[in-house]
């Protein structure tokens, strides 16, 4: 009987380890060939970031003149808004606000009118309660209407207790001031509810016409945006004519070669934000003054509201894209035209 060799067992062993330890050290070579790779592919955008910069430093005026450009045209739609928002806030400072009327019941005594309205002063939806009695009632009427001598000759006063309401500011939406105004007239002291909505019904309409007007300017300062970084960019293209059909004999992608020209309609188009937010704060600064000065004569410190850092990040983000759109567009358009012969 053959007997088995005790090394056998050994040696597939051994073969074992030498095939895992191949394996691993494929993985790991594979693992450390992506990493590598990932690196470099960011060091090349680094390098192409900086070098597009560069390039852009190296022409100072064209580059500023593009700025400028972009600026303004991001400036005007963003200022229009700007413009809306204070207009809107300058109105609710200014009785811009919803006034809502409770005729009281005439058997109501003045305790139970105090109480009424210290309970309204209560509710979320109201920001000012005030009381006109009976008698101001009134004296104000004969005041106004000048008929103080038939008014002496009445018994009883016939005018009811009235109270003045000031919703919040989210309650001076005409739908929501609706329905304060029929949860007030649900009140068993109320005979009844006005609710006075013209000024904010007018004010509100002349916003909306603003808005409109002002996604209109975005839409088409937005396509000229595009227009002028696409243009710049093609003029770009043209002068590295020779540069890119190089790179293309030599075996480049078009996504290499797109790159820098990608990011040169990114460094236009947050320089333009940048401008926009500078011309946006001047135009402010200028016009803070006369608006401080014009508030005073009504008794107000009201001030001018400017762009937050959210508004200036967002407006930097709209340059932006607008520039990466532009420049692809204009890339994608003229790069194919560029092949070697």
């Amino acid at each position: 009987m053959s007997k088995i060799s005790p090394g056998k067992p050994a040696a597939g062993k051994s073969a074992q380890k030498a095939t895992q330890g191949k394996t691993e050290s494929g993985a790991k070579t594979a693992h450390i060939g992506v990493k590598a790779r990932f690196q470099a592919y960011l060091k090349d955008h680094q390098r192409v970031m900086k070098e597009s910069l560069k390039r852009l430093y190296r022409q100072p005026t064209n580059s500023m003149l593009t700025w400028c450009v972009i600026g303004i045209a991001l400036a005007l739609p963003v200022g229009l808004y700007l413009a809306l928002g204070n207009i809107q806030a300058l109105g609710q400072r200014f009785e811009g606000n919803a006034q809502i009327s409770l005729f009281l019941d005439q058997k109501l005594t003045a305790d139970a009118q105090q109480q009424l309205v210290d309970d309204l002063q209560q509710w979320q939806e109201i920001a000012t309660v005030s009381l006109i009695t009976k008698e101001q009632a009134l004296e104000e009427f004969m005041t106004l209407s000048g008929y103080s001598d038939v008014l002496d000759r009445l018994d009883t006063n016939p005018l009811p207790a009235v109270i003045e309401i000031s919703p919040i500011p989210l309650y001076n939406e005409p739908e929501n001031a609706q329905k304060l105004l029929q949860r007030l007239q649900e009140l068993p002291a109320v005979d009844m509810a006005q609710l006075d909505l013209a000024w904010v019904q007018r004010l509100a309409a002349m916003l909306k016409i603003g808005q409109r007007i002002a996604l209109g300017l975005v839409i088409l300062l937005s396509a000229g945006v595009l227009l002028i970084i696409g243009n710049t960019i093609r003029l770009e293209i043209e002068s590295r004519r020779d540069e890119i059909i190089v790179a293309k004999l030599v075996g480049a992608t078009d996504a290499f070669v797109r790159r820098p020209f990608l990011y040169t309609g990114l460094w236009y188009g947050t320089g333009g934000g940048a401008i926009a937010t500078v011309i946006i704060a001047f135009g402010l600064s200028a016009l803070n003054g006369p608006v401080a000065e014009l508030a005073g004569l009504y008794e107000s410190d009201h001030r001018l509201l400017g762009l937050n850092v959210s508004d200036v990040l967002s407006l930097w983000c709209m340059g932006a894209m607008l520039g990466l759109a532009g420049a692809w567009f204009s890339v994608t358009r003229h790069l194919s035209a560029l092949e070697p012969r």
